[in-house]
C-alpha cells in the first residue's frame, strides 16, 4: 500500500518495543506522523522494524537510551517532538523491592519531563503517560467500588514499602504506576509547563500479525475469561487496541 502524507510531525515514544508503545507508533505512523522512539538496545528494536513497522522505514528513528533513570538521557531524543508518549516503565517481575521496582519508574518519569522542560522545544504539544487501572484500584478486599479518576491505590504503596524485599509485583506493579502518576502531577504543578500531561489507564494486552513476537509471556484471553464468567468480557485482545487509539487521538 502507498504510504500516507507525511504530516512532518515526530512524535517521541519511550519504550519503543513494548507492546502498548509499538501499537501505538503504528497507529501513528498510519496516520503520517515520523516517529522517533527508544529502547534499551538496538538489538531489542530489530523485530519490530522487520516487522510492523517494516513498510515506514523512512519515518522511524530508534534511539538507545540504556538507563532511563540517568538524568539527561532523554535530552537529544526529545528534541523537536510535536509530541512525547512515555511507556516505558520497569515491568520484571523478578524485583522483589521498591527501590528496585517503584523509584525507576518514579524517576524515569522524571527524568522524561525534565528533558522536555529543558531540551524539546516550543513545538511541543503534549507528554502522555500510560498509567494503569492499577494506580486507582485499591484494597482487592474492599467492597463493590467504582474508582474514578480521584482514586489512588494507596494501599499498594503502604504496603509495598512496608514489606521490605518480601514484596511481590502483585504489589510493586500497582505501586509503581501510582506512584509514577503522582510524580508526573506533582511535576505539572511545580513547573507548570506549556504542554499537557495527560496520563491514559491500560487494562491490557493485544496481539495480532507483526506483532507475534510480543505474545510470549501473555496467555490470559476473553475467551478464557468468558468461559469462566459466562459472560461477554472485553479482555487483553481489545484492550490495548482502544488504549491505543487513545494515544493516537491525543495527538491530533
Amino acid at each position: 500500500m502507498s504510504l500516507p502524507r507525511c504530516n512532518g510531525k515526530t512524535v517521541l515514544i519511550t519504550g519503543i518495543n513494548g507492546y502498548i508503545a509499538s501499537r501505538i507508533g503504528h497507529d501513528l505512523l498510519k496516520k503520517g506522523y515520523k516517529i522517533r522512539g527508544t529502547s534499551r538496545s538496538k538489538p531489542s528494536t530489530e523485530a519490530l522494524l522487520n516487522g510492523a513497522y517494516k513498510e515506514f522505514a523512512g519515518r522511524v528513528e530508534t534511539i538507545s537510551v540504556p538507563d532511563m533513570t540517568v538524568p539527561g538521557a532523554f535530552d537529544e531524543a526529545v528534541k523537536g517532538v510535536t509530541a512525547i508518549v512515555h511507556t516505558a516503565s520497569p515491568l520484571n517481575y523478578q524485583l522483589k523491592t521498591w527501590d528496585d521496582f517503584v523509584t525507576p519508574a518514579v524517576n524515569g518519569n522524571i527524568c522524561v519531563l525534565t528533558s522536555a522542560l529543558k531540551h524539546a522545544g516550543p513545538q511541543l504539544e503534549a507528554f502522555v503517560m500510560t498509567s494503569s487501572l492499577a494506580a486507582t484500584i485499591s484494597h482487592p478486599n474492599r467492597k463493590r467500588y467504582k474508582s474514578t479518576e480521584k482514586d489512588w491505590n494507596n494501599w499498594a504503596e503502604s504496603i509495598a514499602q512496608s514489606l521490605g524485599d518480601k514484596a511481590d509485583h502483585t504489589i510493586l506493579y500497582p505501586a509503581s504506576k501510582a506512584a509514577a502518576e503522582k510524580a508526573l502531577w506533582k511535576f505539572r504543578d511545580q513547573y507548570n509547563p506549556d504542554w499537557s500531561c495527560i496520563p491514559v489507564g491500560s487494562p491490557g494486552a493485544d496481539y495480532e500479525e507483526g506483532y507475534a513476537w510480543l505474545s510470549g509471556g501473555m496467555s490470559f484471553c476473553g475467551d478464557k475469561a468468558r468461559k469462566i464468567l459466562g459472560r461477554e468480557y472485553v479482555g487483553f485482545e481489545q484492550s490495548v487496541v482502544d488504549t491505543a487509539r487513545v494515544f493516537e487521538r491525543m495527538e491530533r
